[in-house]
């Protein structure tokens, strides 16, 4: 399963260019924690969908591939790149911001429930600044393009090119 590939026309007002959206391949989850932003590594299946990656993308002419600088972005970046597109890495990218990376609880909510009082990012604040990505990524006319990130972020961003309203914070 290659993750879904969201295909965004025009960037920032630009015309002639394709924008693909990709969340980073799978990760190494033997630990079965929050990875957030830790030095997690692809597993070995997720290798193999970034080298599919690069073949998709190879016929694409891809100016540059606009990657998270964590780990499992920065190898899904490296390996559809395969030395051939320049990859910017932008701290807007990251993932979500919280307090319980490297930390389980079998109820996700808990992570949210406990924001106020540990710290973290909010849904707005996440959409924010990948919405300032998105507005001054600097694309150039007749140009492809890939944006790598993580599940929360590329949905907050996807959210906003459609004009969709954020999602509720919960509770």
């Amino acid at each position: 399963n290659l993750n879904k590939i969201f295909k965004i026309p025009a960037c920032a007002g630009m015309t002639n260019n394709l924008i693909y959206l990709i969340r980073n391949a799978e990760y190494d989850d033997s630990r079965h924690i929050l990875p957030g932003r830790l030095p997690v590594e692809l597993s070995e299946k997720g290798i193999q969908q970034a080298k599919r990656l690069s073949n998709y993308f190879a016929a694409k002419k891809i100016a540059r591939i606009f990657s998270s600088e964590v780990l499992r972005c920065k190898q899904t970046s490296e390996i559809i790149s395969n030395g051939k597109i320049p990859i910017v890495y932008d701290k807007r990218l990251l993932e979500v911001l919280n307090a319980y990376q490297a930390y389980w609880d079998p109820n996700p909510n808990y992570v949210y429930w406990m924001r106020d009082s540990l710290g973290g990012e909010t849904n707005c604040d996440v959409q924010n600044r990948m919405i300032d990505f998105w507005e001054n990524v600097g694309c150039e006319t007749d140009k492809n393009y890939v944006v790598c990130s993580h599940g929360d972020p590329l949905y907050f961003l996807y959210q906003y090119l459609l004009h969709e309203k954020l999602a509720d914070e919960i509770p």
